[in-house]
């Protein structure tokens, strides 16, 4: 569906679609929330990183503080790849920002949250952040060159 919703011409509709999926992070229902980090999880593979920090990470970060056990597990689940989406030097706040919520789950009181959170912890610590290769930096320029398309396509119509 993200790959479909990508491919939609019209900036009014695929932005209808991901003002939907945007919902999903404050619905009542612990499922919908847990489907929306999915949702994140998955956007994060499709889309660019600004896409993402501009659109879904601030909903999803908030997800943190969820008062279902299961959302803040999958949640912990994401943490690593969101810390990838930052540049160790010119995001310096967002990293401790991050950092800081990834430190906060390791008081949870759920046993299962906080495992998770110390492993999420470890993995971040060898992650330099966004320093990354050649091929990770080449596509992500590729899926923003196709957004702006999107966009200027829009913009012609």
């Amino acid at each position: 569906m993200l790959i479909i919703i990508r491919k939609i011409p019209r900036l009014s509709i695929r932005n209808n679609y991901f003002e939907k999926l945007l919902q999903l992070s404050s619905h009542k229902s612990c499922y919908k929330r847990i489907f929306f980090i999915d949702i994140c999880s998955m956007i994060l593979q499709l889309y660019s990183k600004n896409f993402f920090k501009s659109y879904f990470y601030q909903p999803c970060i908030r997800l943190a503080q969820d008062k279902v056990v299961n959302v803040r597990i999958r949640f912990v689940k994401i943490l690593v790849d969101l810390k990838r989406i930052w540049r160790f030097q010119l995001d310096r706040d967002k990293l401790e920002n991050l950092e800081s919520i990834a430190k906060t789950l390791l008081h949870d009181r759920d046993k299962d949250v906080f495992e998770l959170a110390q492993r999420a912890i470890v993995q971040m610590d060898f992650i330099k952040s966004y320093v990354n290769n050649e091929n990770d930096e080449k596509l992500n320029r590729i899926k923003e060159e196709e957004e702006n398309y999107w966009f200027e396509l829009v913009s012609c119509v």
